[in-house]
């Protein structure tokens, strides 16, 4: 068990796929107050995250999505998640 379902766990929550992440009330709390925190400590508005969203799979060398050095290729991720990027700013 990953790092990630053992906090889950200790939160009580019974999560075991990103699929049941997204819908866990436990999950949505524990994000969000994370996200509180994080925009706290901003130093403007432009800065707060105001939505998120969590992608299936990680991010990888292998798919693409990362250079070799482990960079994110910012291009192809926009190009892999277009529409998933316009549905949060719509």
């Amino acid at each position: 068990m990953g790092p990630s379902l053992e906090a889950g766990k200790a939160m009580g929550s019974q999560a075991r796929s990103i699929a049941d992440v997204r819908s866990d009330p436990l999950w949505q709390s524990y994000f969000s107050a994370g996200l509180k925190t994080a925009n706290g400590q901003a130093t403007s508005r432009a800065q707060y995250v105001q939505k998120y969203t969590l992608l299936e799979k990680d991010f990888s060398e292998k798919e693409g999505d990362l250079t070799p050095t482990l960079k994110l290729k910012r291009s192809v991720v926009a190009k892999k998640h277009a529409a998933l990027i316009e549905s949060l700013y719509a």
